[in-house]
Order: C-alpha cells, then sequence, then structure tokens
C-alpha cells in the first residue's frame, strides 16, 4: 500500500506526464503537417495540423486523466486542463495557419472540437470515476461488517 505523500507524488507525475502527452503530441503534429501539397492540375491539399497525431496526443492524454482521476480528482482536473490548453493551442495555430495561407474557407475552426470534446469527455470521466470510488467504498464497507 502506498502512503498519502507517496501517491500524491505518483499522482502529480501522472498529471506531468498527461500534460507532456499532449504538449509534445500537439507540437509534433504541428511540425509534421505538410501545409499546402499540390496533387496535380488544379487540385491541392491542405492540411496544417497531421490529424492522426493531433488525436493520438487528445486521446492519449485523456487516458492519462482518467488513470489519474483513480486516485485524485484534483491532480486528474490539473492535468485536464493542460492537456487542453495544449491542444487549444494546436488549434489555434492550425487556424492562424490557414487563415495567413488563405486557404482558409471559414471551417477549418470546426479543429477546436477536439480540445472542447476532450474537456467535456475528461470532466466527465473524472466525476464518474470520482462517483465510482465513492459508492466503492459504501459498499465495501458495508460488505466488511
Amino acid at each position: 500500500m502506498t502512503t498519502l505523500p507517496g501517491r500524491s507524488v505518483w499522482t502529480a507525475a501522472l498529471a506531468a506526464a498527461a500534460a507532456l502527452v499532449a504538449w509534445s503530441g500537439t507540437a509534433a503534429a504541428l511540425v509534421v503537417a505538410p501545409g499546402v501539397t499540390l496533387l496535380g492540375g488544379d487540385t491541392y491539399d491542405t492540411e496544417f495540423i497531421d490529424g492522426p497525431f493531433y488525436l493520438a496526443a487528445a486521446l492519449l492524454s485523456l487516458g492519462l486523466v482518467a488513470v489519474i482521476a483513480a486516485w485524485s480528482w484534483r491532480w486528474a482536473v490539473a492535468g485536464l486542463l493542460a492537456s487542453v490548453g495544449a491542444l487549444t493551442w494546436g488549434a489555434s495555430v492550425c487556424v492562424r495557419r490557414y487563415a495567413e495561407s488563405g486557404w482558409g474557407d471559414g471551417l477549418e475552426v470546426l479543429v477546436y472540437v477536439v480540445p472542447l470534446g476532450v474537456a467535456i469527455t475528461g470532466l466527465g470521466l473524472v466525476a464518474l470515476i470520482r462517483w465510482l470510488g465513492r459508492r466503492g467504498r459504501k459498499v465495501t464497507g458495508a460488505a466488511g461488517r
């Protein structure tokens, strides 16, 4: 069994890991994106943030937040806020790149759906895991009598 200060250190480290995953994954998604690519003739492809890297960063950080929530909802929310901050930064860079390139049509703002979805899903996971943890303690305590 881990002592409370030891558990707090591990929980804080996992929150930092969730933030690191989100920030590094978002940065990689921005670096790897090819920008405007000529496909042939008058056809172009525009990609200013790499979708798979960006979504992987979002899902991995969300998974870490769920694990953290089992120990401390406060650290889970801290890790979630740092992760959502990273994803929002990536979305804003993507939208700015579209605007500066002249290839934007207004729909590029939908990239903000990812950080919004992670925020809503993450808060829901934290609340659910906290509720299940409280419920589990009540059931375990009652069965032990």
